[in-house]
């Protein structure tokens, strides 16, 4: 039987931060929705981690800000990336975060050991703009409706990366597809999609959860969800060995260009 998580706050304030990210500028409903969607879960991962929230940035394939970590905990030396999607779609794993997440772990500051998790909420709302016509029925639907979050290292990210599709086009800055199909896998048999991910078992705690039913957001009752951790069993022997290898490769690489 899973446990259930015992969150410190059962009464969540949401925060809307589409003011501070538009300054009065009309954008589009769509955009609207995703930035609703993103805070939404960012409150709920901020409650699960711990921490202190970033301040919202605009959404990174717009370009208009420097992306940072969602979420930074100091007590644990661990950033967090919130993701969500609807349960027939696909997170996108942007190629930029990933490059600034490696050369975050490459360096000893701000933290000696810092980790780097992401966090896959997925929720069913089959059409946002039918069922949700404003702001409080979207946060009211969502928490109804979120069926999971799946939290996975970064290494477990670099492998998915090598794996999966990648989008080069115009409309947003390079990413790969992450299905949420895949995210349902990890639930049913989490060993072998790690297994198809290159990525041993044995070097890696898997935890099962489930949220409570006493949990609020803004006044509304949160439906319990499943929840899976995945971590490593001795993260300081596998950054250490990242970083060898990301080493390696450079040194590899300026071996391999030399001009003679």
């Amino acid at each position: 039987m899973k446990r259930t998580y015992s969150p410190t706050n059962l009464h969540l304030k949401y925060k809307n931060q589409i003011d501070l990210l538009t300054n009065g500028e009309a954008f589009s409903t769509y955009f609207k929705i995703r930035v609703i969607v993103g805070d939404f879960y960012e409150t709920l991962a901020h409650e699960f981690f711990g921490g202190k929230r970033k301040n919202k940035q605009i959404i990174e394939d717009i370009g208009l800000r420097e992306c940072e970590p969602d979420l930074e905990n100091h007590k644990i030396e661990t950033f967090i990336e919130v993701k969500a999607s609807k349960y027939d779609n696909y997170f996108k794993i942007f190629t930029h975060q990933v490059e600034k997440y490696r050369s975050l772990l490459m360096n000893e500051f701000p933290y000696d050991l810092p980790g780097v998790n992401y966090a896959f909420f997925t929720y069913n709302i089959k059409e946002v703009l039918k069922e949700c016509p404003n702001d409080n029925i979207l946060i009211e639907k969502l928490s109804q409706k979120t069926l999971s979050l799946l939290v996975l290292p970064f290494g477990i990210i670099e492998e998915i990366c090598k794996k999966s599709r990648k989008f080069n086009g115009v409309s947003y800055k390079p990413f790969h597809y992450f299905n949420v199909s895949q995210t349902r896998l990890f639930f049913k048999n989490p060993e072998e999609s790690l297994k198809n991910y290159g990525v041993d078992p044995g070097d890696l705690k898997i935890e099962e959860r489930l949220f409570p039913s006493n949990w609020t957001i803004e006044g509304n009752k949160i439906t319990p969800f499943d929840v899976m951790k995945i971590s490593y069993k001795d993260y300081e022997r596998w950054l250490t060995s990242f970083r060898g290898r990301v080493n390696g490769t450079k040194e590899q690489n300026l071996k391999d260009n030399l001009p003679f």
